[in-house]
């Protein structure tokens, strides 16, 4: 960044001036003092030119200084993951080129994209026009979380589509809707830690335990026995095993058994 800096400054310090004698400009930050140092080399009349405009510009009373600095666009790593989070005062995300721009900026290696709610086009909280539905199936289909952040309560009020909406995509994985980013973070938490789910490697009955292989043999012989020429011998599976021993036992963990549905 700052050799890109120094290069414009050069070309602009130069421009006007005689390429023999060029003037050679250098910016240093100064990370304790937060400072910007300026370093000029060259002719003493295009160095003292150069920095009568320095002083215009940085003393004069034009406004040019007075302007907010906001915030860019930044990659960010929040509960240990990787979002780009939008700048407030970006521009607006109206056409779905916008919203490919958006994805385009988070092949850096972003996993979700966090959007001000404010810089999302007045059409997307409008399901008539259909933008929001194209703008989220784009992010959908290139595998990245879409968060809207920020306050929309002014658009649930005036439609009970998007209310639906809203509910029925924060219960998924992909389009989120959350106030502020601390609410964005939880989510992130909670995904972050899924349930543990284990495969059954026995069913409980009254009288005991049974491993499911023997319940699966059990089940094969029931089955053989019932079958017959146009019927022929289907090989039952884990679950219908253990349907059918919860035929055959008085209950199972205290609870009255499920009627079998072979």
């Amino acid at each position: 960044m700052l050799a890109n800096a120094n290069a414009n400054a050069n070309a602009n310090a130069n421009t006007g001036h005689d390429p023999a004698n060029p003037l050679r400009v250098q910016t240093v930050h100064d990370e304790e003092r937060r400072r910007m140092k300026i370093i000029i080399l060259g002719d003493p009349a295009a160095t003292a030119e150069l920095l009568h405009l320095l002083d215009a510009v940085l003393n004069a009373d034009n406004g040019l200084l007075d302007r907010e600095v906001q915030m860019p666009d930044e990659l960010q790593e929040r509960a240990g993951v990787q979002v780009l989070v939008c700048d407030p005062a970006g521009p607006p995300v109206a056409t779905e080129q916008d919203a490919l721009d958006l994805i385009g900026a988070a092949f850096l290696g972003a996993q979700v994209v966090a959007v001000p709610a404010n810089r999302l086009d007045e059409r997307f909280f409008s399901l008539g026009t259909r933008f929001a539905g194209d703008v989220m199936q784009k992010f959908v289909n290139y595998r990245l979380r879409l968060a809207v952040v920020g306050d929309i309560s002014a658009h649930l009020a005036e439609s009970s589509a998007l209310r639906a909406l809203v509910h029925e995509s924060n219960r998924a994985e992909h389009i989120w809707f959350v106030p502020d980013l601390d609410a964005l973070d939880a989510r992130l938490h909670a995904m972050s830690k899924p349930p543990q789910r284990s495969s059954p490697t026995a069913i409980s009955t009254a009288s005991g335990s049974m491993p499911l292989a023997c319940a699966c043999s059990a089940a094969q012989r029931k089955y053989a026995s019932h079958s017959s020429d146009d019927q022929p011998f289907r090989r039952p599976t884990p679950a219908s095993a253990g349907r059918w021993l919860a035929t055959k036992r008085s209950r199972i963990s205290g609870c009255t058994p499920p009627t079998p549905r072979w």
